[in-house]
């Protein structure tokens, strides 16, 4: 049975590349074609190749280093509405009882810093963060309605603390 034709202009420069479209196709391997093309809509952040792993190295550098119960994403990357030049907002969950100076923002920072990213993380105890998840109008409110966990502790669990919203975007969730 003939295959439909289908013809479109090309530059001569980019002949070679339809090409080997063509020939991919042709053998079959439709899936390496579209991951190309997957491969190619991925937008850099930073110095990384996509948000996703930008992400990812905020969560595990933070984790690593602070040890939080949790870590919530939210604004503008949270929501899908992110620009590029978008800066990554991050709620750090860490327990009651820290010096004093482990819940300020420089400290909270330090993991990440000079990462080639844009970023404001929140460090939150976590009776702080207890009391402010049902207050609306609180940043801890907001980031966990509106945002998504995006890591989460096994002493997460244990502590109690249940998700404010049963729509939330757990597909970015670690759990350790």
């Amino acid at each position: 049975m003939a295959l439909p034709v289908q013809s479109i202009r090309a530059l001569p420069e980019h002949r070679d590349i339809l090409q080997a479209v063509a020939d991919l196709l042709r053998e079959g391997r439709e899936a390496v074609v579209r991951k190309l093309l997957g491969d190619a809509k991925a937008r850099p952040v930073g110095p990384f190749k996509d948000e996703a792993a930008a992400l990812a190295f905020l969560r595990d550098r933070l984790v690593l280093v602070l040890k939080p119960l949790a870590i919530w994403q939210f604004g503008s990357r949270a929501r899908d509405g992110a620009e590029l030049d978008s800066d990554f907002d991050l709620l750090v969950v860490l327990p009651d009882g820290l010096p004093a100076a482990d819940y300020s923002f420089w400290r909270a920072a330090e993991p990440v810093a000079g990462c080639g990213l844009a970023y404001d993380i929140v460090p939150c105890p976590l009776s702080e963060f207890r009391k402010d998840r049902d207050t609306p109008g609180s940043l801890v409110h907001n980031a966990v309605t509106e945002g998504r966990a995006i890591y989460r502790d096994r002493r997460w669990r244990k502590s109690g603390i249940r998700n404010q919203r049963s729509g939330n975007k757990a597909s970015h969730l670690a759990d350790r």
